[in-house]
């Protein structure tokens, strides 16, 4: 049985613990407590910080893993009181994603352990955020013991998307460098703001009509000192986005060809890579997809539609691990501090998810293989 304002509480005293990308310790800390008060048979931090709480069977086969992200994009200056008004709540971070790892708790604490012919994994990872780079993710990918039987990564609103596509995400930075001086005595020497904006122009006129599905933003500019200096260096950050890794690549290279070859002693510029999420995809009638799609539907969500997006899931699915991400209700204003999630779905959000755990465990390893 759920009880939905017990529930709601406990997702509320998560979203009330700061937790920016890098920050996560406090909240980290506070759900390593509530793990330890579970049915888990062993909660611990691995190396980087993620929290791990498993519920084990007497059964060799894979894991099945469950995972949310601690981490927020709010600084911890971020104003996150809450409110209810009607039938939602408002507060920053509640959908992305305190009431997913609130359901991490709550599964820990329902699920019915001989119902699973496997061992649960289950996983709050840090890092997932902006320039955290999936780091937690990476890590947990990068250190399996026995390559996991699926993964199923929860985000708080996602509820009735299923991500299946992992958009793939490669961000830039680019530098220039200049002697720079005077506005009016040292006029005509090289700026690296006019560098860097010449090159920009470049860049945003780039033509992505044959790259389907790929996106490119200049995002952050940043540079000079006075407005009556000559800049001596100045930057910008560049996100770029497709949703299979080829086009990704081809789109990498097409803004480096908008590089200037150089030869200009006055400035120097540097390129590099500041984060980087490789693109996947689990075909459409993936078993797992399948069994996420019937979860759903019969906890009493009717509309479920398949998507593409960049969250933990892109790890796995690059690295050919079945993985989904499915929500907990749905909600809106996702990133700003009138981020919002809806009361009524949850009861359906938590049911659905306990149901989909319970039928991928029961799965074969032969029936959930990776295609």
């Amino acid at each position: 049985m759920i009880e939905l304002k017990k529930f709601i509480d406990l997702a509320l005293a998560i979203q009330q613990i700061p937790a920016p990308t890098f920050q996560e310790q406090a909240r980290a800390a506070y759900v390593f407590d509530l793990f330890k008060n579970t049915q888990a048979d062993d909660v611990y931090y691995d190396e980087v910080g993620n929290v791990h709480a498993v519920l084990k069977s007497n059964s060799a086969q894979p894991e099945l893993y469950l995972t949310a992200h601690l981490d927020t994009v709010f600084s911890d200056k971020t104003d996150i009181s809450y409110q209810q008004i009607d039938d939602t709540i408002v507060a920053p971070g509640i959908g992305d994603n305190s009431i997913a790892v609130a359901a991490l708790i709550w599964v820990a604490e329902q699920v019915k352990r001989e119902s699973l012919n496997r061992s649960l994994h289950l996983v709050a990872n840090i890092c997932e955020e902006g320039n955290g780079n999936l780091k937690g993710m990476r890590f947990l990918c990068d250190n399996f013991q026995q390559q996991p039987q699926a993964m199923i990564v929860l985000e708080g609103a996602a509820l009735g998307h299923i991500y299946h596509q992992a958009i793939g995400v490669h961000r830039l930075r680019l530098t220039v460098n200049a002697t720079g001086g005077h506005s009016w005595a040292d006029y005509g020497k090289a700026s690296a703001i006019h560098e860097l904006v010449k090159i920009g122009a470049r860049i945003a006129q780039l033509n992505l009509d044959r790259l389907p599905h790929a996106s490119l933003n200049i995002g952050l500019i940043s540079g000079g000192t006075t407005i009556n200096t000559i800049a001596s260096e100045a930057s910008m950050e560049i996100d770029l986005r497709c949703v299979k890794q080829k086009g990704l690549d081809k789109l990498t290279n097409m803004v480096k060809s908008c590089l200037p070859a150089n030869r200009n002693r006055t400035w120097t510029y540097k390129i590099e890579t500041i984060g980087q999420r490789p693109a996947g995809e689990l075909a459409a009638d993936h078993a797992l997809v399948d069994l996420t799609r019937k979860a759903i539907h019969q906890a009493g969500w009717k509309q479920v539609e398949l998507v593409n997006g960049s969250t933990d899931a892109n790890i796995p699915l690059s690295k050919g691990i079945p993985a989904i991400v499915t929500g907990i209700t749905t909600g809106g204003n996702i990133h700003r501090t009138d981020e919002y999630i809806d009361v009524a779905p949850i009861t359906l959000g938590l049911t659905h998810v306990l149901e989909l755990v319970t039928a991928v465990a029961a799965l074969s390893n032969a029936e959930i293989a990776f295609r």
